[in-house]
């Protein structure tokens, strides 16, 4: 939701964020892996980044913190 000034709150944007990542992790186990991204995401192309533990695919941790980029 938004707030009066048009604005996306911080919470909105982690429910937002968490309601994506629910709807890409397609065998439902907590991670995003290249596969389940679509190359047209605007994440994919920066996979590499969010991916901070560098063990191949993205927490939903990871995943929100790229909302915030």
């Amino acid at each position: 939701m938004a707030a009066k000034n048009g604005q996306t709150q911080p919470h909105d944007m982690a429910a937002m964020s968490a309601e994506e990542f629910a709807k890409l992790d397609a065998d439902k186990n907590g991670q995003l892996s290249r596969s389940e991204l679509p190359k047209e995401h605007k994440f994919a192309a920066h996979f590499d980044m969010l991916d901070t533990d560098k063990n191949g695919t993205l927490s939903a941790a990871e995943f929100a913190k790229g909302h915030g980029m």
